[in-house]
């Protein structure tokens, strides 16, 4: 028999096992990390096999928010870290790819890992995507957020190596004699055209976790080690 928990929590990790008749407020749809059914209540981290984008299961948890919500299949695999909503009311989601990947305007070519940014209506429907890789370096995006006036974007995260966030390459401090992350925080317009990037570090790990706009047009960016 199968137990039943009746909700999973911070922190813990479920798996899909549902099917396109399901949505993802059901236990049944999701395994926890010893087999047993569970129900998400919020800040979980989601993992959807590759077919799960074939079933289209239903979200009645839109209210909820997520660690991570990860799709993974063979030769790649997508974490989704951070969302917003821009003025205009499309979404904006950022996280981490592995190996090349399809966000719905066809496949977009890589190796490694690379930060990214994708952009779709307030309906789902595709706008564009960017991979922010380098072929000496590799990315994860933490945070994004949209200027509240000009519709500009602007993410954080880490990265190690050289990379190209649109610019030319940024390199990490002491690369590669020092194989660290530095954080970073990059701008692209609402059509998702580069616009600058920063890299701050210091030869340790530092990450960029956060990030906001405000009306006056300054960035502020939480960032750690």
């Amino acid at each position: 028999c199968r137990l039943v928990t009746p909700s999973a929590g911070s922190g813990s990790t479920l798996t899909w096992t549902g099917n396109n008749t399901d949505k993802w407020s059901d236990p049944k749809s999701w395994d926890d990390a010893i087999g047993n059914d569970a129900s998400p209540v919020g800040g979980e981290r989601l993992v959807f096999p590759a077919n799960a984008a074939e079933f289209q299961p239903t979200n009645d948890l839109s209210n909820l928010s997520f660690e991570s919500i990860s799709i993974s299949g063979t030769g790649y695999e997508i974490s989704g870290n951070s969302i917003t909503v821009h003025r205009l009311g499309d979404v904006l989601v950022s996280g981490v790819v592995k190996g090349a990947v399809d966000f719905g305007g066809g496949v977009i070519n890589g190796t490694g890992s690379a930060a990214f940014i994708a952009k779709y209506t307030s309906t789902g429907a595709y706008r564009w995507a960017k991979r922010l890789g380098g072929t000496n370096g590799s990315s994860t995006a933490y945070g994004i957020a949209t200027d509240p006036n000009t519709g500009n974007i602007f993410l954080t995260g880490s990265f190690m190596g050289t990379v190209d966030f649109g610019g030319g390459g940024l390199t990490s401090a002491g690369w590669p004699m020092v194989p660290n992350q530095d954080a970073f925080v990059a701008a692209f317009s609402p059509q998702g055209n580069y616009l600058w990037a920063v890299a701050f570090g210091g030869g340790i790990e530092d990450y960029g976790y956060g990030v906001a706009a405000t009306p006056d047009g300054d960035v502020i960016v939480i960032a750690g080690d």
